[in-house]
């Protein structure tokens, strides 16, 4: 919220400003969009996560991730193109379901494995698949699309 504040205050319009995230970063991306104190265009988010690893999440933390859960899924429409990657050890995709139902989100899982679209992958750790040119060159027009969806057309 500070960086597109900091953006407004030297003239940047928050409607020309898409917040872009990888794990956490999309998460973090994601609480700001619900939280709607600053203005923005959308979310592109990769791989989105919380709080650790699912296999050895501490109870303080699985008990937060529950409450931002919640607190995002009571969100009336948020902007956003996520990414998420089967095989994904970090944050399965399927412990995300809840993002299905916030309008607005557009939802894309991958298969994970050895390539995407054809394009090889070496996906070794599906988690960081968004650094990959399987990822890059499959999914720039999908993300691209988004974007010019979310600009305003002024």
């Amino acid at each position: 919220e500070g960086m597109v504040q900091e953006f407004a205050r030297i003239g940047i319009s928050g409607d020309r400003l898409i917040l872009a995230g990888q794990s956490a970063g999309a998460w973090a991306s994601l609480l700001v969009a619900r939280r709607g104190q600053v203005k923005i265009a959308g979310v592109l988010g990769t791989a989105p996560a919380f709080a650790g690893h699912h296999k050895v999440r501490l109870p303080i933390w699985q008990e937060e991730r529950a409450r931002q859960i919640t607190y995002l899924s009571e969100a009336p429409h948020i902007n956003a193109l996520l990414f998420q990657f089967e095989g994904d050890r970090l944050e399965p995709p399927e412990h995300t379901k809840f993002l299905n139902h916030i309008p607005g989100i557009d939802r894309v899982i991958l298969k994970g494995g050895d390539a995407i679209g054809g394009i090889p992958c070496d996906n070794a750790y599906p988690h960081a698949t968004a650094f990959k040119d399987c990822f890059r060159k499959t999914q720039r027009e999908r993300i691209l699309t988004a974007i010019e969806a979310w600009l305003p057309t002024k």
